[in-house]
């Protein structure tokens, strides 16, 4: 079984519009704990804005926000999406794994991985 799309009256206009809203306009992705480190990771994608969506750039760079257990804002890192994978994040004991998405362009036999870890601000 399966379900045919129906989506009306809708031209390719209506999704070129759709697309570049999607592609140009922020948003979070998901939540991740960390019960290493008892605190949250929310993952923000960074969209470029619409100029740079037309002139092809859609990668968007990413932000991690880290949160205490009472979802109060301890940290945030920034992510350039061209270097990181957005979509390759893991909670680990060594630290929050992001893929290298440079790396494996250069060698797609590999996956390299950097690890981060929480370090008190003085």
């Amino acid at each position: 079984l399966y379900a045919e799309a129906s989506y009306g009256n809708r031209n390719d206009r209506d999704f070129e519009k759709e697309d570049l809203f999607s592609l140009s306009t922020s948003d979070y992705v998901k939540i991740m704990y960390d019960k290493y480190r008892m605190v949250y990771y929310r993952l923000a994608y960074l969209r470029p804005n619409k100029d740079e969506v037309k002139k092809g750039n859609s990668v968007p760079d990413f932000s991690i926000i880290i949160s205490n257990e009472d979802f109060k804002k301890v940290g945030e890192v920034f992510f350039d999406g061209k270097k990181y994978n957005n979509s390759m994040i893991s909670v680990t004991k060594m630290g929050l794994a992001v893929a290298r998405k440079d790396l494996y362009t250069q060698n797609d036999d590999y996956v390299s991985y950097n690890f981060f870890d929480l370090v008190p601000i003085k």
